[in-house]
């Protein structure tokens, strides 16, 4: 566990969500953070989770940026209640519909 090797006055922790689906990745950080409380935040360098779909759906093209930002957006509020411990799968499609 890392409660037991790593000192609470480190800052936070940060894994790579590198070879994680994009949901996976959130799915991950949600149960990591329902383990709490823990003495550091504990988070993901999600640049890849964040940026694929928003990648694959922008495709370089102007008319498709809208749909582009509406999963980046879509994607980072999933994360930031995952790195709360408040995700939960029926949020995925009840904010991808807003």
């Amino acid at each position: 566990m890392l409660k037991d090797c790593v000192p609470a006055s480190v800052a936070g922790i940060a894994f790579l969500s590198g070879g994680q689906a994009d949901e996976e990745a959130t799915i991950h950080l949600n149960l990591i953070n329902k383990l709490g409380p823990l003495p550091w935040p504990v988070t993901f360098s999600y640049g890849r989770a964040l940026q694929h779909l928003p990648q694959k759906l922008w495709s370089g093209k102007a008319e498709n940026v809208a749909a582009a930002q509406r999963a980046f957006a879509h994607r980072a509020r999933m994360n930031s209640m995952a790195a709360q411990g408040q995700w939960k799968p029926e949020l995925e499609k009840v904010d991808m519909a807003a």
